[in-house]
């Protein structure tokens, strides 16, 4: 039996993490994919991932039933648990299934959306 659903929550003005949480092959896996924008989450929430620790400026989070994984965790449990079909996916799976892999690339990946976000001129998201 597959888990009941998954939580990605994002930057949604960021072009890459769209891309990325758009193109993720999780609808065989789950039955519910649900995408949330960080910049449009309830303050409420903004308060639980904060006292989890979690800063949305610095990575994204993904929730599976009652677990938590954030930045690189996260990257690695979404490579391992996508569908691998498509060139797309096929390359997340191959990348980003280590976990070592995914903490060295991760750092690179967050500075190359941070300066992404600088160069278009949108803020960072709103503090929790």
């Amino acid at each position: 039996m597959k888990p009941k659903e998954i939580t990605i929550i994002y930057d949604g003005e960021c072009p890459v993490c769209k891309s990325y949480t758009q193109k993720i092959r999780l609808d065989t896996t789950f039955s519910t994919v649900k995408l949330l924008n960080a910049r449009n989450i309830n303050r409420s929430t903004r308060n639980e991932l904060a006292d989890k620790g979690f800063n949305l400026n610095e990575g994204m989070v993904v929730k599976i039933e009652e677990n938590w994984f954030y930045g690189a965790e996260a990257i690695n449990i979404l490579s391992l648990l996508s569908t691998p079909l498509g060139v797309f996916n096929k390359i997340n799976s191959i990348f980003f299934r280590y976990p070592i892999t995914c903490k060295i690339a991760y750092p690179l990946m967050r500075s190359g959306r941070n300066l992404l976000l600088k160069l278009k001129g949108i803020p960072k998201i709103p503090d929790q």
